[in-house]
């Protein structure tokens, strides 16, 4: 027999909320304040072709899988509308790939 979870507290969301925001800050923000401006510099054309391919990557791994699915939605989207649904929700943190970048060391 499984039992429900409770729905959560109005003080529960946004403890988790605040904890989330701030395990952004403490993640994120060291990752790209702390690297040098020549490392990045150095490798902008990686980060930036890394970023574009990934993001388009992401477009249309998303799009194509709702439009797979789109039989079981409500009102039938086109795929217009998925993929222009998949751009707004597949945003790449180029944040994120410098951290990767120090983390391998990539010099």
């Amino acid at each position: 027999m499984v039992f429900p979870l409770p729905p959560p507290t109005h003080r529960l969301r946004r403890y988790l909320l605040e904890y989330e925001e701030k395990l952004r800050i403490m993640l994120i923000i060291p990752a790209g304040y702390f690297l040098p401006n020549k490392d990045f510099f150095a490798n902008i054309g990686t980060i930036v072709a890394f970023a574009v391919i990934g993001t388009l990557w992401n477009i249309l791994a998303i799009g194509s899988t709702l439009y797979l699915f789109s039989n079981h939605f409500y009102g039938l989207p086109s795929a217009i509308d998925l993929l222009l649904f998949a751009t707004l929700i597949s945003a790449v943190d180029p944040v994120a790939v410098i951290c990767v970048f120090e983390q391998i060391h990539v010099s």
